[in-house]
């Protein structure tokens, strides 16, 4: 769940929202790892360390099979290309920030 509190300076009115989430919002909190203590970050962390080390041996794979190599390079590129160029057209950027 999630607590936000709004203070109006100039009436003094303050507004509260509190929720709690259900069970996407514990999933969304394990992925954050978010309030889930050292022993999960563990796991987070292992968990991309050997993700990197699949991707790594997977491309040192692709680059010994000559057929497929250049398929897999464009697709390779497609699926780096592909969120960067989402985030960059549909998340917003926040303005005069340096």
């Amino acid at each position: 769940g999630f607590a936000y509190a709004e203070l109006d300076f100039t009436t003094g009115e303050l507004n509260l929202d509190y929720q709690t989430g259900g069970f996407l919002s514990l999933i969304g909190d394990l992925h954050k790892g978010r309030y889930t203590g050292e022993v999960w970050s563990w796991v987070i962390d292992t968990s991309a360390v050997l993700m990197i080390i699949f991707a790594i041996t997977g491309m040192i794979i692709l680059f010994q099979n000559r057929k497929k190599r250049l398929a897999g390079i464009w697709i390779t590129v497609l699926g780096i290309a592909t969120p960067l160029v989402i985030y960059l057209c549909w998340v917003p950027q926040i303005k005069g920030v340096s």
